[in-house]
């Protein structure tokens, strides 16, 4: 990760507004910063790697229809990707997106009817 320090900018100074400082320290407690890398803090997940540009695109494609995928679907896949030891901030929708984009999994998803317009097929009654 040698672009971290590039894209992490450690400015020792508070916001002048002492609401916006207050939601940085919340916010910041969640976070450590360990030999150039910048990892995020879980109540009961152990420390995640961030990672961040094209990075999460590889992992993203790796877990999905790599190796260890099986076209999964997004939440899932985000899940996954969790418990690999990676976060980023806007893991749950990148997947879903991914997952939405994908050709295959849209080829064999399920089709789904709208309950609403359902209509059983028209029988004649029949006379006795």
């Amino acid at each position: 990760m040698e672009g971290a320090n590039k894209t992490l900018h450690c400015d020792r100074r508070a916001p002048k507004n002492k609401w916006q400082t207050r939601k940085m320290r919340i916010v910041s407690a969640k976070f450590c910063l360990s030999k150039d890398a910048l990892y995020r803090r879980g109540v009961s997940d152990p420390y995640l790697l961030c990672i961040y540009g094209p990075e999460v695109e590889i992992v993203m494609s790796e877990v999905h229809e790599g190796l260890c995928g099986s076209y999964l679907s997004g939440r899932a896949m985000a899940f996954k990707i969790k418990r690999m030891g990676n976060y980023w901030p806007t893991l749950i929708t990148d997947c879903v997106k991914y997952s939405q984009r994908c050709k295959r999994c849209q080829l064999h998803a399920p089709l789904t009817t709208n309950r609403r317009s359902y209509s059983p097929p028209f029988l004649p009654h029949t006379c006795l």
